[in-house]
């Protein structure tokens, strides 16, 4: 990587030292400061770093006179998809506190930039993010030194800031699942949705994950399933491809299910549970559900697989579980088991199974219960962020954690690879599933 620092440019050079950046791909550093440039030039080299692909990463622009304009331009550089991760705005006092406003709010929804040196101080929420970043970035420079593997991701990554399917089944999925733009409504607000998933550091993947908008053909209908399958993955996959058939027959007859959704939520697990004794599935899955119908959320789940909501409370987006947790850490989960003939060991059904409830199992079934609890919220115009993992991600995660992590991160479909490859750097062994739902976009 190549660095330039360029003294004494008048803007008819400076034009052609834009053209050479965007055309080199390997120039790392634009230092400018202290050029005397007119501000006619400065932008137009902010909308060349905007709209052309480039490899800048450090952007020094300190004594240049710089105003608000080019404080402006400087934010749209932060809400692009251009990689630069430090900008140096030192020296530069005709900034007045609305351009500084406008780079601190774009800053807090900018992935690379790690550092942003003004002449006034960074506040506190910026310096979260900042932080955030440089732990990306850390991430990244890691497994690039890790495997030939990795690094491919991680070049990737830095490119073009989504990662390339693991692997051809993988890739499969992804093209599926892991797009930017699915979306829905809820009570007349879109929403977009992203999936991410991954094998991780296990032998194989059992856990399979369901994103339906527009369920049933309705606008107002949608449906959101984490299935982490154990033992094998026949359960979750076979429990993935009927659910939502089961499910919807359900709300439509009558005396099991229609127009109460809780009673359809508890019917439809009981029977996924009662074919896959039929079907002699002898693996098992925790699952959980969220089923959003006009502004109302439901939450169903057997196991341990959760679901947290973003609500702003004041200045602070605050994470909310609205799953229950089904472990044998349970006292009422434990005595319901030893009632049954079983017991429990080093927090496992039998010694076995570290989860009380689940779908399948039926070598355990009259231990193992597959009656999910149901919660009911109403959604409003606070609720911001969903999000659904399995234990894959909660066992490394803080439930604030992943909600602060997200919060301004506009990109669902990017911010769930983010969560899932954040929870595996951090040590997870498991597989690795989320989904994240930004109920209330970030206006831009």
């Amino acid at each position: 990587m190549l660095g330039i620092q360029a003294d004494n440019f008048t803007d008819g050079s400076a034009t052609t030292l834009a053209k050479s950046v965007c055309a080199n791909e390997h120039i790392y550093q634009l230092n400018l400061s202290r050029n005397t440039l007119t501000k006619k030039y400065i932008l137009d080299l902010c909308n060349k770093l905007i709209s052309q692909s480039h490899s800048v990463r450090e952007l020094i622009f300190s004594d240049v006179k710089a105003n608000d304009d080019i404080a402006f331009s400087v934010s749209r550089i932060l809400l692009s998809d251009s990689s630069i991760s430090t900008i140096n705005l030192l020296s530069n006092n005709a900034i007045t506190k609305v351009g500084h406003a406008a780079l601190t709010m774009t800053a807090r929804s900018n992935i690379y930039i790690s550092n942003l040196l003004r002449d006034v101080e960074t506040d506190a929420r910026a310096k979260e993010i900042f932080v955030r970043n440089k732990l990306i970035s850390e991430l990244l420079d890691s497994c690039i030194t890790e495997s030939i593997y990795n690094r491919e991701i991680a070049i990737d990554l830095r490119v073009t800031g989504r990662p390339k399917p693991i692997s051809a089944a993988e890739e499969k999925r992804e093209q599926l699942f892991n797009q930017p733009h699915m979306t829905g409504s809820i009570d007349g607000r879109r929403f977009v949705y992203g999936i991410a998933e991954r094998k991780g550091r296990r032998s194989a993947m059992e856990d399979v994950c369901l994103a339906k908008s527009n369920f049933r053909g309705n606008i107002d209908e949608h449906l959101f399933c984490v299935l982490d399958g154990h033992g094998g993955a026949d359960c979750s996959r076979y429990v993935g491809g009927i659910f939502e058939e089961i499910f919807a027959g359900f709300l439509e007859e009558e005396g099991k299910g229609k127009d109460n959704p809780p009673v359809a939520l508890r019917e439809a697990f009981r029977k996924c549970n009662d074919l896959c004794r039929e079907h002699h599935i002898k693996a098992g899955t925790c699952a959980l559900v969220c089923y959003i119908k006009g502004s109302s959320l439901y939450t169903a789940c057997v196991g341990d697989s959760q679901a947290v909501l973003g609500r702003r409370e004041g200045q602070t987006l605050t994470a909310h579980l609205l799953s229950k947790i089904w472990k044998t850490s349970n006292k009422d989960e434990e005595e319901r088991i030893n009632a049954a003939g079983g017991w429990v060991s080093n927090g496992r059904v039998n010694g076995l199974l570290a989860v009380s409830r689940a779908i399948g199992d039926t070598d355990m079934e009259d231990l193992i219960s597959a009656e999910p609890s149901v919660d009911e919220i109403e959604l409003g115009s606070d609720d911001e962020l969903l999000v659904l993992g399995c234990d894959g991600v909660w066992d490394f995660l803080k439930h604030q954690e992943a909600i602060d992590y997200l919060e301004d991160l506009r990109d669902p479909w990017f911010g769930s690879g983010l969560l899932r490859d954040y929870a595996y750097y951090k040590g997870s062994k498991d597989n690795i599933s989320t989904i994240v739902i930004r109920l209330k976009d970030i206006v831009i």
